[in-house]
This record gives C-alpha cells, structure tokens and sequence, in this order.
C-alpha cells in the first residue's frame, strides 16, 4: 500500500518518455500519416531541411508527435495545417515532441474549451495543458504544442 502511495504522490513527468512517444519517424514516413489522415503541412521556406529555421521537417520526429496531431484533429473536428516540425530553432523543436500548427478558430476554441489553462513559457501568450500532459502554448501566428 505504501508503494502505490507514494506512486500516487509522484510528480509529473516533465519531459517526453521515450516509450510513450514511440518509434522515430523519416520526413517521407511522418508525411504520409499526415497525408493520411488528411492533414496538410506547410513551410514558411517552401523547403524541408532540418538545419534550416526557415523549413518544416518531421525528420527524426517521434510517431507519437504525429500521432497526436492525428489526434488532435479527430477530437477537435478542425482542419489542421502543421508548420513546424523538428526543424533547427529554439524550444527544443529538433528533439521530435513538438509540432506548430497554424492559427484558426476551430482549433482555438477547442484547446481553449478542452484543456485546462496554465500559465504560458516565456515564448508563449497562452498555455493549456491536456489530462495527458501534452502542452499547447499559443505564439504570435501558430500553436506550439508538446506531445509527452
């Protein structure tokens, strides 16, 4: 019994688990569950090289990343548009557990309306954290969100 107290008391994890996110994907590999599951991705650069701030990559992103917007999309009933993927840039994006998704009202509305509101990182206007951890900090022109 004491165990399964002091399981209960445990903090909450703070950065993605591997197992949870699972298995590493290829750009190629991340964009066609995307595609299949309807969902369009876009670059600011029109390019996807992962060293270039200016792209949109998913290379080396986490199946559980994608999955989450897949997710995401089915729950919300919004069209979705990611923009950001593990491309170079600041917020630890390159370590494949988030993603941008563009700015719409539909998808604002549900993360507002379903997610439990917290107060934004230093890079953030607005933050709500999910029952499953998983963090969506709105920026200036896109959603970031972290997928644990």
């Amino acid at each position: 019994a004491l165990a399964v107290a002091a399981a209960l008391a445990a903090p909450v994890l703070t950065t993605p688990s591997v197992a949870a996110s699972g298995t590493r994907l290829s750009h190629d590999e991340a964009v066609a569950h995307l595609d299949e599951a309807g969902i369009p991705w876009s670059s600011s650069g029109g390019c996807s090289d992962r060293a270039d701030r200016e792209c949109t990559s998913f290379e080396d992103i986490y199946s559980g990343t994608i999955d989450g917007v897949i997710m995401l999309r089915g729950a919300s009933g919004c069209a979705l548009r990611v923009t950001g993927g593990t491309e170079a840039g600041p917020y630890s994006h390159e370590a494949g557990y988030k993603v941008d998704i563009a700015l719409g009202h539909c998808v604002s509305d549900y993360i507002r309306s379903s997610f439990v509101e917290v107060p934004p990182p230093e890079f953030g206007i607005e933050a709500y954290r999910s029952p499953a951890g998983n963090e969506y900090t709105l920026e200036s022109n896109h959603w970031d969100i972290l997928y644990y």
